[in-house]
């Protein structure tokens, strides 16, 4: 819920945010194109994760929770899922994937709730 709110707030979809929603959500987005150009560099499956995490906010600011964040988070799912075999090795490998998939439920419940809304 708190992460919904924020975005919510964010991406200015509310009268309130205004000026300051603008201003978060261009530099959400020039931090999502570093992070985008990182990507090449990618050699672990935390890291392969992460990226797939940053590819859903990525879908989420530039689309406006449209139909491609839908998708991209999809996209992370299926990667958790290959992926767990291969980070379930430590305690702290298992809570990042248990932050992960909170953190694609809790994407995948904004979208719900803006359709609704819409």
């Amino acid at each position: 819920v708190f992460l919904y709110r924020n975005l919510y707030h964010i991406l200015g979809m509310t009268s309130a945010a205004g000026e300051m929603a603008r201003v978060c959500k261009e530099n959400l987005r020039l931090s999502l194109m570093l992070a985008t150009g990182l990507k090449d560099d990618i050699r672990s499956p935390w890291e392969y994760v992460l990226n797939r995490m940053g590819a859903v906010l990525g879908a989420v600011v530039e689309t406006n929770f449209g139909s491609s964040s839908h998708s991209r988070i999809t996209d992370l799912y299926s990667t958790i899922a290959e992926l767990t075999p291969s980070l379930t090795d430590s305690s702290s490998s298992s809570s990042f994937l248990h932050f992960a998939r909170a953190f694609a439920v809790v994407m995948e419940e904004s979208l719900r709730q803006l359709k609704k809304s819409r």
